[in-house]
């Protein structure tokens, strides 16, 4: 009877042993669709610095931040806002170093055109976090060849740098744009009225929503400094219009010159709150 009844107690913590393990695997995947979504939510934001901060150590040690934010902004700037993502289906799979992984797969459809996102995901803890991210998407192949090439290393440093500025513009840190802003740029506009433009542009326009390269000249500020302007088809809440940015080489770095953007409705503003008449709102 003493047998027995050890071997139902055993069976039974076996059972509660297996159905733990069950329910904690469950639990991580939904917290792993969780996260998808809160990345998708961050990415349609452009919030990719934070989505760096928050992935994975492995991820990290194989992917700059500078790559990501690129390659996100690729991305983003060539399919445009998601409108619809469904999940797929959920598997394991290992790193080729043979960590464990989970892959989420999900079919997206962009403003446009379609395309299937891979989530490689890694448990941190107790918390899923990227170990890579894919996209296949035969639109997207056509639409990145379609727009300005960024391959060179200033024009990824441009990509980069237009993607903090989004960042930075959306959480209000007009002052520490400034700040890491080109000599040319403090030379010809104090911080006060740079942080009042850029304050009154968000003011008129509301939240950028997506991005897109348009165009990628090489110019010369008027004392001979060469210059790339880049014109980026921009979706704020008010207004889908243009917005110009001229960008400065220095040791690598991408350095803004000079913003502006292309609104009547920013122009109207501005001439309203200091009796001048731009062509277009700037913030130099």
């Amino acid at each position: 009877m003493l047998r027995k009844s050890w071997m139902v107690s055993w069976m039974l913590a076996i059972a509660v042993t297996v159905a733990a393990c069950g329910q904690k695997n469950e639990n991580f995947e939904q917290a792993s669709k969780d996260y998808v979504a809160h990345f998708q939510a961050q990415a349609d934001k452009g919030a990719f610095s934070e989505l760096y901060a928050e992935s994975a150590p492995m991820m990290k040690a194989v992917a700059k931040e500078d790559e990501f934010i690129s390659l996100l902004t690729r991305i983003q700037g060539a399919l445009g806002e998601r409108r619809k993502t469904t999940f797929v289906r959920s598997e394991s799979s290992q790193s080729v170093d043979g960590a464990a992984l989970t892959r989420l797969v999900y079919a997206t459809e962009f403003e446009k055109g379609k395309g299937e996102e891979s989530f490689h995901l890694t448990r941190v803890g107790d918390k899923p976090r990227l170990f890579h991210y894919e996209i296949d998407s035969p639109a997207l192949r056509k639409l990145v060849g379609a727009q300005p090439n960024f391959d060179d290393a200033f024009g990824q440093a441009v990509l980069v740098a237009i993607a903090r500025f989004h960042e930075q513009v959306g959480v209000g840190e007009f002052a520490a744009i400034y700040d890491a802003g080109a000599p040319g740029m403090k030379q010809s506009v104090t911080k006060e009225r740079f942080v009042s433009a850029m304050r009154r542009v968000t003011e008129v326009l509301g939240a950028r929503g997506t991005s897109t390269p348009e165009r990628r000249n090489t110019v010369a500020s008027d004392d001979g400094i060469p210059l790339m302007q880049v014109d980026m088809d921009t979706r704020f809440a008010e207004e889908e219009t243009t917005e110009r940015f001229f960008f400065q080489h220095a040791d690598g770095k991408a350095l803004l010159y000079r913003y502006e953007v292309m609104s009547e409705r920013v122009a109207a503003a501005m001439q309203a709150d200091d009796g001048r008449a731009p062509a277009s709102g700037t913030a130099r």
